[in-house]
């Protein structure tokens, strides 16, 4: 089965104990969490003293779930160290492999699991930069390049504008409109993007995180994901 929330920013508690199945049953090797980005676990860039990253030890303790777990970038990773994580094909699509059960959905893939159709794209603005410290608390690719923008688009084509699900970080604009209707407008150019995907692309459901709210728009077919774990029904497949 494959289930949905949102951002975990690199707490333990979030996927061991807090974030559980709706039915209340363990997790097990069948299951797929999808994080909606700030996944937050790649994220330190110090090392210790035998090379690690100080914040390694999280993945070895996540690398033990037996669900496999699944995330879109936010804004709050270190790309750097994301980045230079190997490539390789899953699911249809390129992913970063993490730990042998950990996988970061790329840019502008769209993947096919369990029989449905994905196309994700991950990133956001960071409002709080002038806090931060660039390449050590936030990164420069936390917004989409040219390159991943156009890589969307030719992949959309590809499926004839056509998916099962969209998971992104943020939002289209139309929809952050209504979360709060002064934002930054730093990302226009992504959440402008994101509009004319919610317009160009047919797709049955949208999550998204980044926000912190659980709450649900358009009827529900847009979906803003935090804390809530959303279960997808297994037999319904969107025709194109």
């Amino acid at each position: 089965m494959i289930y949905i929330t949102g951002d975990t920013h690199g707490e333990l508690r979030a996927i061991l104990s807090e974030r559980q199945k709706p039915d209340g049953t363990c997790w097990t090797h069948e299951d797929k969490e999808i994080i909606c980005g700030d996944f937050g676990f790649v994220m330190r860039a110090d090392r210790l003293e035998n090379g690690c990253y100080a914040d390694e030890w999280k993945l070895n303790e996540l690398e033990g779930c037996p669900q496999e777990i699944l995330f879109v970038s936010g804004n709050h990773e270190n790309f750097d160290r994301l980045y230079a994580y190997p490539d390789e094909e899953r699911y249809g699509g390129l992913v970063k492999r993490i730990r042998k059960n950990i996988f970061l959905l790329k840019r502008g893939e769209i993947y096919t699991i369990e029989g449905k159709t994905f196309f994700t794209f991950g990133g956001a603005y960071s409002i709080d930069r002038s806090l931060r410290v660039e390449r050590v608390s936030w990164w420069p690719q936390e917004l989409p390049s040219p390159q991943e923008y156009r890589h969307a688009i030719d992949r959309l084509e590809k499926y004839h504008k056509c998916v099962d699900y969209i998971l992104t970080h943020n939002a289209p604009d139309r929809v952050v409109m209504q979360i709060i209707p002064q934002a930054d407008r730093h990302d226009a150019e992504l959440t402008g993007f994101l509009d004319w995907v919610m317009t160009e692309v047919t797709f049955q459901q949208w999550f998204f995180g980044h926000w912190h709210i659980d709450k649900s728009f358009y009827d529900g077919k847009m979906v803003a994901c935090y804390e809530q774990v959303h279960r997808l029904a297994a037999e319904i497949h969107f025709p194109c």
